[in-house]
């Protein structure tokens, strides 16, 4: 293999951004973070508020100290530190990344813990900026089904290390607020998950990632009526795939699809690893289901280790690509005997032309331009869980 996959390398560049995480105190700012500013607050017109959040999304230099907005802690971003941290927990690392790792796993749990929601006998957590589209707003401070499945993954993931009560009842938590709020659409081919609690939708990837969360809850309490939901969120998800192994992003009220190809087709995929693994589902349907896909986001997502921006779109190279295709490569590794390949190849690339000086990661990459704002959830988080998967991956292998 190529010699970037020499561990006391990747323990350099992982400490690096580790020790750049923990300066930052898991403070940063969001690509959505835009209506955080005061600017905004007086502004009731979707419309224009739609038009400035993508500005600043792609606008490669950082303004947001100029027009108000603080960095703040991304709660979905805690939940992929926690996610990544506990995986990294199980790794003989080095006593540097240790030390790094147990300081920033208390100051994680602890920040879950104070900030989750209970609504009756439910457990929820929000996001913290409002977004903007055409012709509505998703408010501050509202929950969703993949920010719940995000924190309940990275929950799986500690308890596995400490096998704390009450993990478990907070995973309980989630489950209940999966059912009782978020509204399902159910077909004879299966069920399908909402992204939030306002209306009924279909969005695959978080349809997956619901299936992957009650697989781990089945893993943990042997619970048959979570594999069954699991079992119907895949049955649904698969029956939607496109003939050449894609996934549109979702499919509106009224039919209409959304093609869009990136990151989130690596989420379906690692989603439905885990629920094959996790529920011991190896259906013909499903395993075809995964190769189909896999050929798909290999074949037609990266070029040499940079990712499309949005298939057939080239660029910017964005690093939630770069990350998700390290850890979905990873995963299934496992199952296809080229993916560590692929992982290694993207992961060369990234420490190559994405990873700054002082640890941090690049947002995007151009041919004659990069855009070096350090987003604390969309790079750093995602950057520390591809670490922790292909570590992950490589010492099932023996190559650590």
């Amino acid at each position: 293999m190529d010699n970037i996959l020499n561990s006391s390398y990747i323990y350099k560049r992982l400490l690096g951004l580790l020790t750049w995480i923990d300066a930052e105190e898991y403070k940063g700012y969001d690509p959505y973070d835009t209506l955080n500013s005061p600017l905004f607050s007086h502004i009731t017109l979707n419309p224009i508020k739609y038009i400035f959040l993508q500005c600043n999304k792609y606008f490669p230099w950082n303004i947001r100290s100029l027009i108000g907005i603080k960095k703040n802690i991304s709660p979905k971003g805690m939940a992929i530190f926690l996610n990544a941290y506990s995986k990294l927990l199980r790794i003989d690392l080095p006593l540097p990344v240790q030390d790094i790792i147990n300081k920033g796993l208390k100051l994680q749990l602890s920040w879950i813990r104070e900030n989750k929601i209970e609504l009756e006998d439910t457990i929820c957590w929000a996001i913290n900026f409002s977004i903007a589209s055409v012709n509505s707003e998703r408010q501050k401070n509202d929950p969703s089904s993949v920010l719940a499945c995000f924190m309940g993954e990275a929950l799986y993931e500690y308890y596995l290390n400490t096998k704390e009560n009450d993990i478990l009842n907070l995973l309980v938590g989630i489950a209940n607020f999966l059912n009782t709020k978020i509204p399902i659409t159910e077909t004879n081919d299966g069920i399908c998950y909402s992204y939030t609690q306002h209306k009924k939708d279909i969005v695959f990837n978080a349809n997956m990632h619901v299936a992957e969360f009650f697989s781990k809850l089945f893993h943990l309490t042997s619970n048959e009526e979570y594999r069954n939901i699991a079992k119907k969120c895949v049955n649904f998800t698969i029956k939607n795939q496109k003939s050449d192994g894609r996934w549109v992003y979702s499919i509106s009220e009224g039919g209409k699809q959304r093609h869009q190809y990136d990151f989130h087709q690596g989420f379906i995929l690692s989603s439905l690893y885990d629920y094959i693994i996790l529920c011991n589902d190896y259906r013909k349907d499903i395993i075809e289901s995964l190769k189909k896909g896999y050929n798909f986001y290999k074949s037609c997502l990266f070029f040499n280790g940079q990712s499309f921006w949005r298939y057939p779109k080239r660029y910017p190279t964005d690093i939630h690509n770069q990350a998700m295709g390290i850890i979905c490569f990873s995963k299934l590794s496992n199952i296809f005997d080229d993916a560590m390949e692929h992982a290694n190849k993207i992961l060369s690339w990234t420490l190559a032309n994405m990873q700054d000086n002082s640890g941090y990661f690049y947002t995007h990459y151009y041919p004659h331009l990069t855009n070096k704002i350090p987003y604390i959830r969309w790079g750093q988080a995602w950057m520390c869980l591809a670490f922790a998967e292909l570590l992950t991956s490589l010492k099932g292998k023996g190559t650590i």
